[in-house]
């Protein structure tokens, strides 16, 4: 894919990104989804980056965790990103489909169709994306799971405490989340109208501009 050109959405993407680098609320998106019973359900999430030639954004996540339960019981299994660069003034709206990766869903997918995996279907993409993680990050993924009743902090100071504890396994509970967008709105607040992008992949990706 050397000769890849990725759309004027993802090099706007992109630039955002480098300009805003300075400030942490930069890699944090809002992520919104549809819960088992029907109610919309958004929670924040941490950007780490985009698949290697691709278009697919990555972040991750306890595979305990309430989104996951969602994302498991849904087909497709839908999303939305909502992402504010305050220093720039400009909001993208990212909509597609989401695959998980964690190492049961790893085998299952191997017994079910061994010969059509993605590349990010592997235990070595989820070990890189493991090691990527620092000590403290991923010391979570050995606590007691998302909304467990809170008893005390011993448990959860004696695992930050031995990071080395928690470098060398991947925890059964890490899930990475791959983000493949298929529909992206863009909005640029500094501009006087203000511009605003749509584009969809159905179209090539080709971006129309309208009316904020």
């Amino acid at each position: 894919m050397s000769d890849f050109k990725f759309p004027s959405w993802r090099q706007r993407l992109a630039r955002s990104l480098h300009v805003n680098r300075s400030q942490a609320q930069s890699k944090y998106f809002q992520v919104a989804t549809v819960s088992t019973d029907g109610l919309p359900k958004n929670r924040t999430m941490v950007f780490r980056g985009f698949v290697p030639d691709s278009l697919n954004l990555i972040s991750v996540t306890d595979i305990r965790s309430d989104k996951v339960a969602d994302w498991k019981l849904s087909t497709p299994k839908k999303f939305e990103i909502c992402w504010y660069f305050a220093g720039s003034r400009e909001q993208y709206r990212v909509a597609g489909h989401v695959s998980l990766v964690s190492s049961d869903l790893i085998k299952d997918a191997k017994i079910r169709n061994p010969e059509r995996q993605a590349a990010y279907l592997s235990h070595k993409f989820l070990s890189e994306q493991w090691q990527n993680l620092s000590a403290a990050a991923k010391a979570q993924f050995f606590w007691p799971a998302p909304k467990a009743p809170f008893e005390s902090e011993s448990d959860t100071e004696d695992l930050s405490q031995r990071p080395e504890n928690v470098n060398e396994d991947i925890s059964d509970n890490f899930c990475v989340v791959i983000f493949t967008p298929l529909t992206v709105d863009y909005l640029n607040l500094k501009n006087s109208p203000q511009l605003r992008c749509l584009s969809d992949f159905e179209n090539d990706w080709f971006e129309v501009v309208v009316n904020a």
